[in-house]
């Protein structure tokens, strides 16, 4: 931090709040994850180049490997990455040093 540099917002007051504003994200995430999923089904858009409905119900015991796919793709790959963003921005706020009132 620069010294005498006025203001409330530190670096680890800073990365504080971005630890918690992703921590929320990835909380709400992981709601619409049990909402979505509680039945075993879930909704996919299909390809422009494949034939029927544009959004199509995909079932796990129907059409496993399509299921496994979206669950990566929309729920397991986001809520990784937004826990390592959350955990990292909190190690760095912790590793910040603390500033002393004068």
């Amino acid at each position: 931090m620069i010294r005498g540099s006025s203001g409330p917002w530190t670096a680890r007051r800073t990365l504080l709040v971005l630890s918690g504003g992703f921590g929320v994200v990835l909380m709400l995430w992981l709601a619409a994850w049990v909402a979505d999923l509680h039945d075993g089904r879930t909704w996919n858009e299909r390809s422009r180049y494949e034939a029927g409905p544009r959004w199509v119900i995909t079932d796990r015991i129907e059409d496993p490997s399509g299921f496994r796919m979206t669950m990566m793709v929309r729920y397991v790959l986001p809520v990784t990455m937004l826990a390592t963003i959350s955990l990292v921005c909190l190690l760095g706020a912790l590793s910040q040093p603390k500033v002393r009132a004068e």
